[in-house]
């Protein structure tokens, strides 16, 4: 039977999850995924599957400033590698 991966490896499989997938521009609204882990994945990017999802203002949540300042320097970082190729 195949065991859900602990919460240190679902922590490293997240990681490596968030940064297969580029952040979206957003100024007020973001997309709030919700994941489970997914059981024996083949591939890092496989490692979750989203059991919900939906727009939720960027104000919802308690830290909405330091979430637009990490957008904003994704963004920047973004359009920079854009420019340079």
């Amino acid at each position: 039977m195949a065991m859900l991966p602990q919460r240190a490896d679902i922590l490293k499989l997240l990681g490596a999850f968030t940064s297969k997938h580029h952040p979206a521009r957003a100024e007020r609204d973001v997309l709030l995924n919700l994941l489970r882990p997914r059981l024996e994945p083949r591939r890092l990017e496989k490692a979750f599957f989203a059991t919900m999802f939906g727009a939720v203002s960027i104000d919802t949540f308690p830290d909405a400033q330091g979430m637009r300042g990490q957008l904003k320097q994704a963004n920047s970082e973004i359009m920079d590698s854009n420019t340079a190729t």
